[in-house]
């Protein structure tokens, strides 16, 4: 029987094609390398707090790291003063503000840099004056007379204004962390309707309204905090409800009229989920006056 050769015209170009393909592979590595991925520089800071002057741990002390255009940092010490916050890649290097407050202590600020292993592992914390004792040797030299005037008289660590009553709360000049977890500036206030009560220097009280020209604005918290004979103002607002529920403000202001206080507010925690919320426009300048 006659074999009949099958000629195929392509055969021989595709072969040759393709062995010039794999040895221009076999010179390059064999196969395209993987990018290699960035360094993770994170850390986490460790830091106790004390009782200046002393070894006493300072515990439930508030620690916050700022960095412009990132959302704070914070962690709050145990009963030992000691906290543990996690510094990202994206934190690293970077200028920093330390922020530790804490109830009866005066609050603490530094500028840092977040570099590993150069950041102050102890804060030593100073009472406020009103916490302030006196030696047993004053008490044991003042007389008795003084003694008695000294309890029939009100006492002097508490402050001379009642603050209770309903207040215009005017926030002038946000800034907040926007989608890209950059920081934005906002040119609309915010004013808040809030009753105060006062019982000594311990203040309670409650959002009754709020307001602003656009978007939408929170309008039930609950407020807490102290004034003291200096007249300085800590307030901590907590939201609750359906809007920016669990979220918290801190403001700390000066009582300069009787009827009216200034100061700043800023946040007490973490962004909440969505960084476009408005439940992340924390920083701002305030004014409250007095309306009854």
């Amino acid at each position: 029987m006659r074999k009949i050769a099958l000629k195929f015209p392509f055969v021989k170009p595709v072969m040759l094609l393709g062995t010039v393909i794999l040895m221009v592979t076999l010179a390059c590595g064999g196969s395209p390398s993987a990018p290699a991925n960035p360094p993770d520089d994170s850390f986490s800071y460790p830091i106790r707090v004390l009782k200046d002057g002393t070894n006493e741990y300072v515990p439930n002390a508030t620690v916050t790291i700022e960095v412009s255009g990132l959302a704070p940092l914070q962690g709050l010490t145990d009963t030992n003063g000691f906290a543990r916050i996690f510094i990202d890649t994206s934190y690293v290097k970077k200028p920093a503000r330390i922020l530790i407050v804490a109830n009866n202590y005066e609050p603490y600020r530094r500028e840092i840099d977040l570099v590993k292993d150069t950041l102050p592992d102890t804060i030593p914390l100073t009472l406020t004056r009103n916490e302030t004792m006196p030696s047993p040797g004053r008490q044991a030299s003042t007389p008795i007379a003084t003694q008695v005037m000294q309890e029939t008289s009100p006492n002097a660590s508490e402050p001379s204004v009642d603050l209770t009553g309903k207040w215009d709360f005017w926030f002038k000049g946000y800034r907040s962390i926007d989608e890209n977890g950059t920081e934005r500036n906002q040119t609309w206030d915010h004013r808040a309707i809030m009753e105060l009560s006062q019982t000594g220097g311990r203040i309670i009280g409650e959002y009754l309204d709020a307001t602003t020209a656009k978007g939408t604005v929170c309008k039930q918290a609950n407020i807490s905090g102290t004034i003291e004979p200096d007249r300085k103002i800590e307030l901590t607002v907590q939201f609750y409800g359906s809007c920016c529920d669990g979220s918290k403000v801190a403001i700390e202001g000066e009582l300069i009229e009787n009827d009216k206080i200034i100061g700043m507010s800023n946040p007490l925690g973490a962004p909440l989920p969505d960084p476009r919320s408005e439940c992340n426009t924390w920083w701002a300048n305030i004014e409250g006056n007095r309306v009854n």
